[in-house]
């Protein structure tokens, strides 16, 4: 834990990863002290959907999982998996993009640190706002 709760992640390097985007963003140069450093209990993403979807994907998902995001796409069979995903990837967008492109996702919008993803089989209906004018 840091001493910005908002800036709390698994993973080490995220909290070095926040300090550059503050000095990009502001020029400030920010030093973020790990606090606390706590064992959570985490559960896969597929039990997830298990337990509170009875097993199926909802159209719609946002990851942010402070780090984990990578680790807890790479498990899942996304076969029949959300037509939109907004996923936190940080500084590793591409390797996102990789990753999902195999899963049958493609990158339709990209901010910041997001991406939003669309299941490939969608393609017509993210089109079809364009052809309404």
């Amino acid at each position: 834990m840091t001493d910005v709760p908002g800036l709390n992640s698994f993973k080490r390097d995220n909290i070095t990863y926040n300090e550059q985007l503050v000095e990009r963003d502001t020029g400030k140069q920010e030093k973020y002290e790990i606090r606390k450093v706590q064992n959570i209990r985490i559960r896969k993403l597929p039990d997830i959907i298990d337990e509170y979807c009875n097993g199926e994907w909802p159209d719609f998902l946002s990851i942010d999982i402070e780090g984990m995001e990578y680790e807890s796409l790479e498990i899942c069979d996304l076969t029949n998996g959300p037509k939109l995903m907004a996923v936190e990837v940080n500084f590793n967008g591409d390797l996102f993009v990789e990753l999902l492109d195999k899963k049958g996702y493609f990158p339709y919008l990209w901010y910041r640190e997001n991406i939003l993803f669309v299941r490939k089989d969608m393609i017509n209906l993210v089109h079809a706002h364009d052809e309404r004018g």
